[in-house]
């Protein structure tokens, strides 16, 4: 395969190389359908789980040892209700359960190495599994991994239907795996997300908040790493199509039986609200959720000169990734972040901060590549990966310079960038705080 190359040189492949395979073969089977659609669907779907295992790949690059084998227990933790395992719940509902579970290779091992069970059989499948989707959200394994960096798990339950003891007993089930997590160094959290309440704009628990509660289901779309259970409708439109069609599709995917591998869970479409309103939102989003500096920087970028744009990033990410093209350049969402940062900078004729966002994501690149610690030809690969975003925007050779004096703790250079980046973010604060003297609203 083209790709076996690029694999060999993720630390993470060998970990993620077993986790889709039964998904990937029921998208095969599509892809020979006589129904022309169908087959579409099923290429579709086969690039989708070919991105995404890239995606997990990468993530499990940046854990150690011990977090790989508790990040592979997590989803039997979740599927399965023993005694003797973390998480053990004595309900008289069921609060366990995770549809479409593949007991994998890897989970397997992880299990046996960890509760040091010999004798391992895969854990019967529920009939109403409790949990339908699960996703992780993270930096790890990103441009901007930091120590003690969160793994965020949103879990779609349908909340909807349950009454106030499920929901305490699943609560009180996955506060437990949360802090067996924490003993094996994985910080980790669960997001519910009820698929009724997302589509209506509530996406985790933003009630009242439908303007947000859409932006973060774009953000969604475009970071979360899918685990197992329902997949989303989204991944199966195509990209820029509108509310009408997105749920005509997600009428046909629960009607029509593809293959009992597959299922499907319309968590929403991205409707975006108004421009004035959308800026609103954004910049809620970002004074009370938790960013890096670096996506702070990139989505005031957006928000001052970006939040006109007619289309969602998680339909250009789309879009690309249905093509098969540059799947290195966009397993990292930072890159496509750092990309629509620099085309809002440049359609606003905004040339310094466009070289200073280009100087920030050559920087970032390197210093990723030199704390790996590999060979020259892994270093070399790891630019090859933005080969496309040099050849759009630029090169600066003194980053490399630059990457070499941080990598080695210059305080000097280290503060002088703090500096300019503290800059950046306030000139884009003082922007928006002069726009908004010109505006009507809160």
């Amino acid at each position: 395969r083209s790709s076996s190359v690029a694999e060999r040189l993720i630390d993470g492949w060998p970990f993620a190389a077993s986790y889709f395979n039964e998904l990937g073969a029921a998208a095969r089977n599509l892809t020979y359908n006589e129904n022309a659609g169908i087959a579409r669907l099923g290429r579709r779907l086969g690039r989708f789980v070919r991105f995404n295992r890239y995606r997990l790949a990468h993530l499990a690059e940046g854990l150690s040892d011990k977090q790989r084998l508790a990040f592979a227990v997590l989803s039997y933790l979740l599927h399965a209700n023993e005694r003797e395992l973390p998480g053990f719940s004595r309900s008289r509902f069921v609060v366990h359960g995770l549809s479409q579970f593949d007991f994998n290779e890897t989970i397997r091992g992880a299990v046996r190495e960890i509760f040091q069970q010999q004798d391992l059989r895969s854990p019967p499948a529920e009939f109403r599994p409790v949990i339908r989707s699960l996703f992780v959200v993270t930096d790890i394994g990103t441009l901007a991994q930091r120590d003690g960096d969160l793994l965020r798990f949103y879990t779609v339950v349908d909340l909807r239907s349950m009454g106030e003891t499920v929901r305490r007993d699943l609560a009180q089930r996955l506060d437990k795996i949360v802090d067996w997590a924490s003993q094996m160094g994985l910080a980790i959290e669960f997001v519910l997300v009820d698929p009724a309440w997302s589509r209506e704009g509530d996406f985790a628990g933003l009630r009242g908040e439908s303007a947000r509660g859409y932006l973060n289901l774009e953000r969604f779309y475009r970071e979360a790493i899918y685990l197992a259970g329902d997949l989303p409708v989204f991944w199966c439109t195509t990209p820029g199509v509108d509310l009408e069609r997105h749920i005509k599709t997600a009428r046909l995917a629960n009607r029509v039986d593809f293959d009992e591998r597959l299922s499907f869970v319309d968590l929403g479409f991205v409707a975006f609200p108004p421009v004035a309103v959308r800026r609103r939102a954004m910049l809620a989003l970002l004074n009370h959720d938790a960013y890096t500096p670096i996506s702070v920087m990139l989505n005031l970028v957006l928000l001052v000169h970006g939040a006109n744009a007619a289309s969602a990033l998680c339909e250009h990410l789309k879009s690309r990734i249905y093509k098969g093209q540059d799947l290195d350049q966009l397993i990292d969402p930072y890159f496509l972040l750092f990309d629509a940062a620099c085309i809002a900078l440049s359609h606003h004729g905004e040339w310094a901060q466009l070289s200073f966002v280009r100087k920030l994501f050559v920087l970032k690149v390197a210093l990723q590549a030199l704390r790996a610690g590999r060979s020259r030809r892994s270093f070399m690969v790891s630019f090859n990966r933005i080969r496309p975003f040099l050849v759009r925007w630029g090169w600066d050779v003194e980053v490399l310079d630059l990457a070499t004096q941080v990598q080695k703790s210059d305080h000097g250079r280290m503060n002088a960038l703090n500096l300019d980046i503290t800059r950046a973010i306030l000139r884009l604060y003082q922007e928006i705080s002069t726009s908004s003297k010109n505006s009507p609203g809160r």
